[in-house]
């Protein structure tokens, strides 16, 4: 009877272990394509910045819902605005981002990238051009992707921030 009893165990354990899911996706995840990313305010959008090298700006933001914890990687774009309308900083009609990125849903960003856009977007190639533009508004929006490990994007996975922030008086420096 043991060994009956034991042969019954045995089989119903394997059948056990056999036995699966409708779907099991747990070591595979389907990758949503997200529809919404926000961007934080800042608390000091209404300050005076003085762009300089040593100088920081801190942008957080919400993780667009790839429908599981995703390792997201995110660029900053760079604007002016004026009269209302925002002028985002483009290389041959492509969205042109900071050379920084980040995969975390904060970022220091660097004056010193800051101000280099700027002056990009106002024409200045060399430092020996550069006039002092005084104190303008700059608006700042993040981008979302999916990257594989050569560092290309995953199709379906960008998403552009559904909101940007603006600083309301920042001035660049070279």
């Amino acid at each position: 009877m043991k060994k009956i009893l034991s042969l019954v165990l045995m089989l119903l354990g394997g059948v056990a272990m056999l036995t699966s899911c409708e779907s099991d996706n747990d070591s595979n995840p389907t990758i949503k394509s997200p529809t919404t990313f926000t961007i934080n305010a800042s608390p000091v959008a209404d300050q005076y910045i003085q762009r300089a090298q040593n100088i920081n700006v801190n942008l957080t933001w919400t993780q667009p819902n790839y429908g599981y914890n995703a390792f997201a990687t995110y660029k900053v774009q760079v604007g002016l605005v004026k009269n209302g309308a925002v002028t985002w900083y483009e290389k041959n009609g492509q969205p042109k981002y900071l050379a920084t990125t980040y995969t975390v849903c904060n970022a220091n960003i660097s004056g010193e990238e800051i101000s280099e856009v700027l002056c990009a977007i106002d024409g200045f190639k060399y430092a020996e051009d550069y006039v002092d533009q005084g104190y303008r508004e700059v608006a700042l929006r993040v981008y979302a992707s999916i990257n594989t490990s050569m560092k290309a994007e995953i199709e379906g996975t960008g998403i552009l921030s559904d909101n940007y922030v603006t600083f309301k008086h920042m001035a660049a420096k070279l």
